[in-house]
Protein backbone atom coordinates (compact mmCIF):
# COMPACT_ATOMS: atom_id res chain seq x y z
CA UNK A 1 0.00 0.00 0.00
CA UNK A 2 1.39 3.44 -0.54
CA UNK A 3 -0.66 5.16 2.18
CA UNK A 4 1.83 6.66 4.83
CA UNK A 5 2.15 4.55 8.09
CA UNK A 6 -0.11 6.49 9.98
CA UNK A 7 -3.66 5.45 8.21
CA UNK A 8 -2.66 1.38 8.08
CA UNK A 9 -3.98 -0.32 11.20
CA UNK A 10 -1.86 -0.52 14.20
CA UNK A 11 -1.89 -4.60 14.15
CA UNK A 12 -2.83 -7.26 12.22
CA UNK A 13 -6.66 -8.68 12.20
CA UNK A 14 -8.01 -9.86 15.59
CA UNK A 15 -9.11 -13.40 16.13
CA UNK A 16 -12.71 -13.70 15.96
CA UNK A 17 -14.84 -14.12 18.79
CA UNK A 18 -16.57 -17.07 19.26
CA UNK A 19 -20.22 -16.71 18.69
CA UNK A 20 -19.94 -13.30 17.94
CA UNK A 21 -19.67 -12.98 14.06
CA UNK A 22 -22.53 -10.09 14.40
CA UNK A 23 -19.17 -7.74 15.09
CA UNK A 24 -18.09 -7.56 11.53
CA UNK A 25 -18.58 -5.09 8.68
CA UNK A 26 -20.92 -6.44 6.07
CA UNK A 27 -20.22 -5.74 2.58
CA UNK A 28 -23.80 -4.61 1.01
CA UNK A 29 -24.16 -4.69 -2.24
CA UNK A 30 -27.82 -5.40 -3.00
CA UNK A 31 -30.54 -3.37 -2.98
CA UNK A 32 -33.37 -5.63 -1.52
CA UNK A 33 -30.62 -7.09 1.80
CA UNK A 34 -30.17 -3.41 2.76
CA UNK A 35 -33.99 -2.02 2.75
CA UNK A 36 -34.02 -5.82 4.53
CA UNK A 37 -31.44 -4.95 6.72
CA UNK A 38 -32.32 -1.71 7.46
CA UNK A 39 -36.05 -2.75 8.59
CA UNK A 40 -34.57 -5.83 10.82
CA UNK A 41 -32.11 -3.65 12.94
CA UNK A 42 -30.52 -0.89 13.76
CA UNK A 43 -27.92 -0.40 11.42
CA UNK A 44 -24.87 1.72 10.82
CA UNK A 45 -23.98 2.56 6.91
CA UNK A 46 -20.72 3.27 5.79
CA UNK A 47 -20.62 4.74 1.97
CA UNK A 48 -17.37 4.78 0.38
CA UNK A 49 -15.57 4.51 -2.93
CA UNK A 50 -12.40 3.35 -3.95
CA UNK A 51 -11.03 5.91 -5.36
CA UNK A 52 -11.58 8.24 -2.12
CA UNK A 53 -8.71 8.80 0.10
CA UNK A 54 -10.50 9.87 2.98
CA UNK A 55 -12.26 6.60 2.76
CA UNK A 56 -9.26 4.75 2.82
CA UNK A 57 -8.17 6.36 6.24
CA UNK A 58 -11.50 5.90 7.31
CA UNK A 59 -11.78 2.37 7.12
CA UNK A 60 -10.02 0.64 9.16
CA UNK A 61 -10.86 3.08 12.22
CA UNK A 62 -14.66 2.06 10.66
CA UNK A 63 -13.72 -1.91 10.86
CA UNK A 64 -11.82 -1.40 14.17
CA UNK A 65 -15.18 0.34 15.69
CA UNK A 66 -17.69 -2.28 14.76
CA UNK A 67 -15.28 -5.41 16.00
CA UNK A 68 -14.77 -4.13 19.49
CA UNK A 69 -18.08 -5.27 20.73
CA UNK A 70 -19.03 -1.57 22.09
CA UNK A 71 -21.34 -1.02 20.05
CA UNK A 72 -23.00 -4.87 19.46
CA UNK A 73 -26.48 -3.07 19.39
CA UNK A 74 -26.00 -2.19 15.73
CA UNK A 75 -25.35 -3.75 12.65
CA UNK A 76 -22.47 -2.05 10.95
CA UNK A 77 -22.14 -2.52 7.02
CA UNK A 78 -20.21 -1.24 4.19
CA UNK A 79 -21.82 -0.01 1.00
CA UNK A 80 -19.27 0.90 -2.29
CA UNK A 81 -21.45 3.51 -3.96
CA UNK A 82 -20.20 2.34 -7.22
CA UNK A 83 -20.98 -1.34 -6.82
CA UNK A 84 -24.24 -0.01 -5.00
CA UNK A 85 -25.42 2.47 -7.08
CA UNK A 86 -29.17 2.35 -5.98
CA UNK A 87 -28.44 1.74 -2.49
CA UNK A 88 -26.46 5.05 -2.49
CA UNK A 89 -28.81 6.69 -4.38
CA UNK A 90 -31.98 5.87 -1.80
CA UNK A 91 -29.61 7.26 0.90
CA UNK A 92 -29.37 10.19 -0.85
CA UNK A 93 -25.32 10.05 -0.99
CA UNK A 94 -23.75 13.20 -2.10
CA UNK A 95 -19.99 12.72 -0.94
CA UNK A 96 -17.61 10.34 0.76
CA UNK A 97 -17.33 8.95 2.93
CA UNK A 98 -20.85 9.24 4.58
CA UNK A 99 -21.96 7.45 7.91
CA UNK A 100 -25.68 7.41 8.62
CA UNK A 101 -27.92 4.94 11.57
CA UNK A 102 -30.92 3.72 10.17
CA UNK A 103 -33.56 1.83 11.86
CA UNK A 104 -37.33 0.70 11.33
CA UNK A 105 -36.23 1.25 7.44
CA UNK A 106 -35.63 5.02 7.99
CA UNK A 107 -32.65 6.94 7.84
CA UNK A 108 -32.40 8.75 11.18
CA UNK A 109 -28.98 10.50 11.08
CA UNK A 110 -25.90 10.55 9.42
CA UNK A 111 -22.97 13.21 8.36
CA UNK A 112 -19.98 13.57 5.90
CA UNK A 113 -16.57 13.37 6.34
CA UNK A 114 -13.47 11.42 7.37
CA UNK A 115 -13.87 12.71 10.98
CA UNK A 116 -12.69 9.93 13.68
CA UNK A 117 -13.79 11.39 16.69
CA UNK A 118 -17.19 12.69 15.14
CA UNK A 119 -17.27 8.76 14.03
CA UNK A 120 -16.77 7.49 17.50
CA UNK A 121 -18.97 10.40 18.78
CA UNK A 122 -21.54 9.74 16.20
CA UNK A 123 -21.57 5.76 17.56
CA UNK A 124 -21.62 6.40 21.46
CA UNK A 125 -25.27 8.30 20.39
CA UNK A 126 -26.98 6.16 18.65
CA UNK A 127 -25.38 2.56 19.97
CA UNK A 128 -24.98 2.53 23.33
Amino acid sequence: SSWPKVFRPAAGPRPPVPGRAAWMVELVVDREQFQAMVKEKLVIAYFTAEWCPPCHMMSPYFKELAESGTYDKAAFIKVDVDQAELIAEQADIEAMPTFQVWTDGAKIDGFTGADMVRLKEFLDKHCR
